[in-house]
């Protein structure tokens, strides 16, 4: 009888984590692109995204990669804008705040950490940097190139989309063979 307990909770445990989790595994190459191996891990850190979402989460993931690196590459620093970012976004709000915001950003630091097995402050300590540095990077790399003061607004935002587009093309086009997408 004990036997067949085991068996049951072992079974139900299998099909728990079957149906509840992802095919992929953190670890799992998601893109190699310029020599760097991407993974799923890498790519869920930043994009809460499902297996049905992934593909598009993997894209984007790797032109703020692309972006990113041709900033750096360009001698762009943006450790101070992350500093400053960091300071001003603050960190994990405490348990006597009773918001709508501080509730969702607890709510969303802590279903993410347990994924990454983290603490939900050092988690969205993290991520919060990230995705600073994913912002600041992408600025100032079209900052280069586009001369953001002298538009305006209504009438070239559909001119500057297309030539932020164009430069993401351009890029992907650049580094072509060294993007290997592993998750389409």
């Amino acid at each position: 009888m004990q036997k067949l307990i085991y068996i049951t909770i072992l079974a139900s445990l299998v099909f728990i984590a079957g149906c509840s989790g992802s095919q992929y595994d953190l670890d799992d190459p998601a893109a190699v692109v310029k020599g760097e191996e991407i993974t799923v891990g890498d790519v869920l850190f930043v994009y809460n995204a499902d297996d049905d979402e992934l593909p598009g989460a993997v894209d984007a993931y790797v032109t703020e990669y692309l972006i990113m690196q041709e900033a750096q590459n360009m001698g762009i620093d943006v450790s101070e804008e992350v500093e400053m970012h960091g300071q001003f976004l603050g960190g994990y709000p405490s348990e006597d705040v009773d918001t709508d915001q501080a509730n969702q950003i607890r709510q969303f630091a802590e279903s993410r950490a347990e994924l990454f097995d983290m603490e939900p402050e050092t988690f969205l300590e993290e991520y919060t940097r990230k995705r600073a540095e994913v912002s600041a990077y992408s600025n100032a790399f079209f900052e280069e190139h586009v001369d953001f003061e002298e538009l305006d607004a209504d009438e070239d935002i559909e001119e500057v989309d297309a030539t932020i587009q164009q430069m993401i093309n351009d890029l992907y086009e650049e580094y072509e063979d060294e993007i290997d997408v592993h998750i389409e």
